[in-house]
């Protein structure tokens, strides 16, 4: 995932089912939606498309992982998740 268009093209594959939201033990402990991978891929469509702003706040939810690998475990559309916020973070 190199570009915008890389990175919006590999979120548009999730179809926001919740698989990942049910094994995330963050989610688990805060129940909280913007802790799960669900909702950090809903909040960096919203950066990439220019409906959100990348702000202090949001940063702290996209850091916010154990890097346990259980999204990608669980994901049925095969989106890396971790890598995914590795990459955007770096």
């Amino acid at each position: 995932m190199q570009d915008k268009k890389d990175l919006l093209n590999e979120l548009s594959k999730c179809s926001k089912c919740g698989l990942c939201q049910s094994v995330c033990p963050i989610f688990k402990e805060t129940f909280n939606e913007c802790d799960c991978p669900k909702g950090k891929i809903i909040i960096l469509e919203g950066i990439l498309k220019g409906n959100l702003k990348l702000d202090e706040k949001i940063i702290h939810y996209l850091k916010k992982c154990g890097n346990c690998d259980l999204c990608k475990n669980s994901c049925p559309a095969g989106i890396n998740i971790p890598e995914i916020f590795k990459v955007t973070l770096s």
